[in-house]
């Protein structure tokens, strides 16, 4: 049988090992958890998937604003051409690729001559027009002008774009 004596002791030790344990920091195991790796992975796969998506609609831009600053080129060429000339437009491939220094989009082979008056621009070619104006996009032609256009087409949204400038 156990005297009251023991029963007081023994109470006293649980006691103190329950204090004891009560003080003693609780230790957390390092890392991550399986939730927050997946979430984490998640977010990272919703963010590649906007840059897949805006990517190709970045990289058409930026070939469209080449484009127009190879249209700006060309026209700045036919302008010089015509300074040259005593104010007459160029007639021919090789006068306007003459004037031409360098591109950005284009090949200088790809600037032709288009003749004169109305017409639309030739895909992957940047055209000279004579004796025309710009009206969306195309080539109006008027006999009676001196004007001179340049004419290509960019990738807009996916679908090609008429772009006119006139000189």
């Amino acid at each position: 049988m156990i005297s009251v004596s023991d029963k007081h002791r023994t109470l006293v030790t649980v006691r103190r090992k329950v204090e004891t344990n009560m003080n003693v920091p609780v230790r957390k195991k390092e890392g991550f958890t399986i939730i927050e790796v997946v979430l984490v992975l998640a977010i990272v796969g919703l963010i590649m998937l906007m840059i897949f998506i805006a990517w190709p609609a970045l990289q058409r831009s930026q070939r469209d604003g080449a484009r127009k600053n190879d249209v700006n080129t060309v026209a700045a060429a036919v302008a010089s051409y015509r300074s040259n000339n005593n104010g007459t437009s160029p007639t021919t491939t090789a006068a306007i690729q003459g004037y031409i220094s360098n591109l950005n989009q284009y090949d200088k082979t790809d600037v032709i001559y288009g003749g004169t008056g109305a017409g639309n621009p030739t895909k992957d070619k940047i055209t000279v027009r004579t004796k025309a104006v710009c009206q969306n996009g195309v080539a109006i032609g008027d006999p009676s002008t001196r004007k001179a256009v340049v004419l290509t087409t960019l990738e807009g949204g996916g679908s090609s774009i008429n772009f006119c400038q006139d000189v």
